[in-house]
């Protein structure tokens, strides 16, 4: 059995002397590179390198159009080209805007028609564009709870967890409508698991904490309020 001689694996005129296929200029490679392998480069380290490049530009542009159309389909029609400097309540737009995710989230409080849900889409969309994982409920996530209890209680129970372990909760005017004693009790488990895992959660509201307490169950009313002061900051929109 006889070998080749490493010398001429990697022999001067295996590895200089090239013609770059693309840019014709000429260019040599290491001597280290064996001769089967050199055999198959065609194009200069220059060209090599912007090939690399234009590779990861589309694929980065591929993931950003998979994104953009993602965040279609979870946000609302109406608030996908809300426009900030038209939103009635500018300061309170950049004190959202200003929010850094972390443990604590932020509890957007007031009348209705002072742009509160809009604020929180855009937000929302901006950490959604940074890479984490986003959800939403709004005042007809009961009936979405209640058609997957119906189900089973497994599916209802993953729906909690989905929620429980996302980067970052929007409740959009899930206290507006009367909550069901079951969905109400779903809606707790997810803030009050949400907070002992310091996960962020954004919320709308048109409630006080009095008229909040209305629409809850008198045993939950007290801890869920309780949960969303202690590790929410409040922005009043007035």
């Amino acid at each position: 059995m006889t070998t080749t001689p490493v010398r001429q694996l990697c022999s001067p005129s295996a590895t200089s002397g090239r013609v770059c296929r693309e840019c014709a200029a000429t260019f040599t490679l290491p001597d280290f590179i064996p001769a089967a392998i050199a055999a198959l480069v065609r194009v200069c380290p220059s060209c090599s390198e912007r090939h690399a490049a234009e590779t990861s530009r589309r694929a980065i542009e591929q993931s950003q159009a998979v994104r953009l159309a993602r965040w279609k389909q979870i946000c609302p029609p109406e608030f996908l080209q809300t426009d900030p400097n038209k939103l009635p309540c500018q300061r309170q737009y950049r004190a959202v805007m200003n929010w850094i995710c972390g443990h604590r989230g932020l509890v957007l409080h007031g009348p209705t028609g002072q742009g509160k849900s809009r604020c929180a889409w855009l937000l929302l969309r901006r950490e959604y564009e940074a890479g984490r994982s986003v959800r939403s409920l709004n005042s007809a996530s009961g009936l979405t709870y209640a058609a997957k209890f119906s189900e089973s209680a497994k599916d209802a129970e993953r729906w909690i967890e989905r929620l429980s372990e996302v980067d970052l909760l929007l409740l959009d005017d899930c206290f507006k409508a009367k909550l069901t004693d079951s969905f109400e009790a779903a809606l707790f488990a997810v803030i009050n698991t949400r907070t002992e895992r310091q996960l962020p959660i954004i919320a709308t509201l048109n409630d006080t904490g009095a008229s909040l307490t209305e629409r809850l169950s008198a045993d939950r009313a007290p801890a869920m309020l309780r949960r969303l002061r202690e590790f929410c900051d409040r922005i009043a929109f007035t």
